[in-house]
């Protein structure tokens, strides 16, 4: 989705892609909450929920700063894609890594 989003030069297929991406995402989001839920004891879920939220608050900060960083570096000379690579890249470890 991230890929046809960056790429495409219609609008209406950009949001498309990002409907799809937000879906997905809260698809995801709930899945991996409700596992997590099950593999701690009662009285440790709000410290464990407390941590999976903050990092995900992390995720959100430090996201957008590293792709800021990673474009200023690497994203001249027509390479403007160097953040949606580096992003695509870590989507594709994390599957090989989880699957």
């Amino acid at each position: 989705g991230r890929y046809v989003a960056y790429y495409t030069l219609s609008i209406h297929i950009m949001y498309s892609s990002f409907l799809f991406i937000i879906n997905a995402l809260g698809i995801l989001n709930t899945v991996i909450t409700a596992d997590t839920g099950s593999i701690a004891s009662s009285n440790e879920l709000g410290g464990l929920f407390g941590a999976l939220q903050a990092s995900e608050s992390a995720a959100g900060m430090l996201g957008p700063f590293l792709g800021g960083v990673v474009s200023y570096y690497f994203g001249e000379d027509g390479a403007t894609s160097a953040p949606l690579m580096a992003v695509l890249a870590i989507y594709a470890f994390l599957f090989l890594f989880v699957y």
